[in-house]
């Protein structure tokens, strides 16, 4: 199970990567969003943090299912549901109920959108092969 532990002056956040959804830069701050609700804060940049969940799937010898979204948000593909360009935003669910909607830009919609078909048509043209 890839997991990070981040230690802060006063305390230690273990982050589980796998029920991670969301990961948002605010300011000199990371927030950590995931689909049970639950939200924490870090004193640390989204690079820092790309960076720690790299390492952490890395040293399980495991793909990594987070991408990085423009630079404020980095998010867990295993949870997601809908990229709508027109609308500029993300969704993304745990499929039974919970979901966590991301406001982007037109650009990056666009550009996530067409990566991930391409990603789709490419498994596909390879199952008929």
């Amino acid at each position: 199970m890839p997991r990070f532990c981040y230690y802060q002056r006063d305390e230690l956040t273990i982050v589980d990567l796998e029920k991670l959804a969301l990961v948002k830069a605010e300011g000199n701050y990371t927030e950590f969003f995931y689909m049970g609700g639950e939200k924490t804060t870090l004193t640390t940049g989204l690079s820092n943090v790309e960076q720690l969940i790299k390492q952490s799937f890395a040293s399980n010898a495991l793909p990594c299912p987070y991408v990085r979204l423009g630079r404020s948000c980095i998010i867990n593909e295993n949870y997601l549901f809908k990229i709508d360009a027109i609308k500029q935003r993300i969704i993304l669910s745990d499929f039974a109920g919970r979901h966590i909607v991301i406001k982007v830009s037109k650009q990056v919609a666009r550009t996530y959108k067409e990566t991930i078909n391409r990603l789709f048509h490419a498994e596909d043209s390879e199952e008929n092969e």
